[in-house]
């Protein structure tokens, strides 16, 4: 996790409008599990590229990942 803050902070500090950047640590939080917070950067990334099939499936597995975990806390309730 600290990594990718850092990444994160690295990325806003240089060039925060840059999609590559935005999806990779999207990437980095899908890899952590964070769903929540990969989701965000996909979607910041698809607000400028809507048209780019690699931050769409980003945006798509995170938001059916969240969504998996939603179910399973209902069902586990």
């Amino acid at each position: 996790m600290l990594f990718s803050k850092f990444i994160e902070y690295q990325a806003y500090e240089l060039n925060p409008k840059n999609h590559f950047l935005q999806v990779e640590i999207g990437n980095l939080y899908a890899l952590q599990n964070n769903f929540e917070e990969a989701s965000g950067y996909f979607r910041r990334a698809n607000r400028f590229f809507p048209d780019n099939k690699e931050i769409i499936n980003g945006l798509i597995f995170a938001s059916m990942q969240l969504l998996m975990n939603i179910i399973i806390l209902i069902v586990l309730i």
